[in-house]
């Protein structure tokens, strides 16, 4: 099944399903936009959650989805999920909102040399930073983009206690400007309810 998601043609996939994409800045949002089956969402940590801004465009924070359970068949993410304050809560939200059998296609900051570490301590109110901050470009409000989260080569076993069965896939892709400087970009698939 990973497969068949990894050769998506998503052009006529978008006829019949839903997606929903974590993004208003990708060559997705700019195509299928103002698309019936397409849904996409941002974070502004100064409006309310789960408001529609405009037609199709959500306000969202990813751990506490204002979405049905079962609403979509597939869900994007690229260099989100490392800032969500708690990823596993919301990765966990993404596999709810998935119906079974969808996927959470996901590219994030990965290194196979090292184990998923979190960068900062959320288990009480206040974080507590245990790394030194990093902040990435946020084209809205750059203080919503710090890390919070280093990905590494445990990523698809963690998934799976969020019900995922995930694979990474390398992906060199210059006509689409797939790629990271001179090197491969992981992509993750993650599909609901395949556990193996």
């Amino acid at each position: 099944m990973i497969a068949t998601w990894s050769g998506i043609d998503f052009k006529g996939f978008i006829q019949t399903h839903k997606v929903y994409e974590l993004t208003t800045t990708s060559p997705i949002y700019s195509l299928y936009n103002r698309h019936p089956n397409y849904i996409c969402s941002a974070y502004f940590s100064d409006q309310s959650f789960g408001r529609e801004l405009s037609p199709g465009t959500w306000n969202e924070d990813l751990q506490r989805l204002s979405f049905a359970d079962n609403s979509f068949d597939l869900i994007t993410s690229s260099e989100t999920m490392e800032h969500v304050r708690r990823p596993w809560r919301g990765f966990s939200e993404i596999a709810r909102v998935l119906r079974p059998g969808g996927a959470h296609c996901i590219t994030v900051p990965y290194r196979g040399d090292r184990v998923t570490t979190s960068r900062v301590d959320t288990s009480a109110e206040e974080d507590v930073y245990l790394a030194p901050k990093v902040y990435h470009l946020d084209p809205h409000k750059p203080e919503d983009s710090l890390v919070y989260t280093d990905f590494g080569r445990d990523l698809p076993e963690i998934l799976r206690g969020c019900g995922f069965t995930t694979e990474r896939h390398s992906v060199w892709n210059e006509a689409s400007d797939i790629r990271d400087d001179l090197s491969t970009v992981s992509v993750f698939v993650s599909v609901k309810g395949l556990i193996r």
